[in-house]
């Protein structure tokens, strides 16, 4: 009896300890896979995050790319604002030079047509001399034969032939000055030379208004 006793108490031993293996092999299978599964899920999360990350990344880099195509837009328009702004200034800046060139030009034509016709009066240019008081050497002469006798040198008379000098007429005084303002101011305009001449032409002996 001790002995069937005995042989029992190590068999039950037996399957005690290989149920514990069996149990604590199950135990380990079970923290295995558990580990394995929380690795998977941590490398889940992981995969969601960076996937999440790269989106928001990619949708920043979207939005600021967005921002400097805008800014740059702007600032575009701004150039464009302002080259159509000093274009139309500079277009009514030289809209109003060449009205005030013309006008300067008009004027001047007008001047000069005005001066044609002052230079086309007629100016008494023969004086009558008085051949009854011909002063030469200081010899008086009071009548005509004495005044020949005068002029008459070896026994010859001279005849004296008064010719007069007719007044010079601006367009005579202009077409003697033009060729030499050509010469000496190429990059004048004709106008502006006339204007030059018309000035010197005031001022000058040749007009017979400064002999009046």
């Amino acid at each position: 009896m001790g002995k069937s006793f005995n042989g029992e108490n190590t068999r039950a031993r037996v399957s005690n300890k290989a149920k514990q293996a069996e149990k604590n092999a199950i135990e380990n299978e079970k923290k295995v896979k558990a580990k394995e599964d929380a690795s998977w899920e941590d490398d889940l999360t992981a995969k969601r995050m960076k996937k999440k990350a790269m989106e928001e990344a990619k949708k920043h880099l979207a939005e600021e790319k967005k921002k400097e195509a805008k800014i740059l837009y702007d600032l575009e328009m701004s150039k464009i604002s302002i080259k159509e702004s000093e274009s139309a200034a500079k277009v009514t800046r030289h809209h109003i030079l060449l009205e005030s060139e013309k006008k300067d030009e008009e004027k001047q034509e007008h001047e000069h047509k005005m001066m044609k016709k002052r230079g086309k009066i007629t100016i008494p240019s023969v004086v009558e001399e008085n051949l009854n008081g011909i002063v030469t050497e200081d010899v008086w002469t009071g009548n005509t034969d004495n005044a020949l006798e005068v002029l008459s040198f070896g026994g010859s008379s001279t005849t004296l032939d008064v010719v007069p000098k007719l007044p010079m007429t601006y367009d005579q005084f202009e077409t003697a000055k033009l060729p030499s303002y050509k010469s000496s101011m190429p990059t004048f305009r004709v106008s502006q030379m006339r204007h030059l001449i018309k000035k010197e032409w005031m001022k000058s002996p040749d007009n017979p208004m400064n002999k009046i």
